[in-house]
């Protein structure tokens, strides 16, 4: 394949992407997850067989609209984690990797 024809990505919005396996899920926050994955109006959550992509906003005023609501601290602790690290996706993925120092769940 010629990449020499193809576009620049000058210009193109890219962000960073954590993936964390889903034993850092509790059952309640997978059955929320897939709830919220599979609202129409929902738009920062996807749900798909293994897992999940949980979209972050880094727009500072919106960045507490990023915390689930409902949700276990195990999960809002992930994302205060992944915000601070810059994250603007995590991937919740059945086959990622657990991160030390959250914990897994086992249902």
């Amino acid at each position: 394949m010629n990449t020499q024809s193809m576009p620049s990505m000058e210009g193109v919005e890219t962000y960073k992407v954590a993936a964390l396996c889903t034993a850092h899920l509790t059952e309640k926050d997978s059955e929320l997850l897939k709830i919220a994955g599979d609202d129409p109006d929902e738009n920062m959550v996807m749900s798909r067989e293994y897992g999940f992509f949980i979209k972050l906003y880094s727009d500072e005023a919106a960045v507490n609209d990023n915390y689930r609501h409902g949700h276990s601290e195990a999960i809002n602790n992930i994302i205060a984690w992944a915000l601070a690290h810059g994250v603007e996706l995590i991937e919740f993925d059945r086959d990622a990797g657990c991160v030390d120092g959250f914990p897994t769940f086992d249902w």
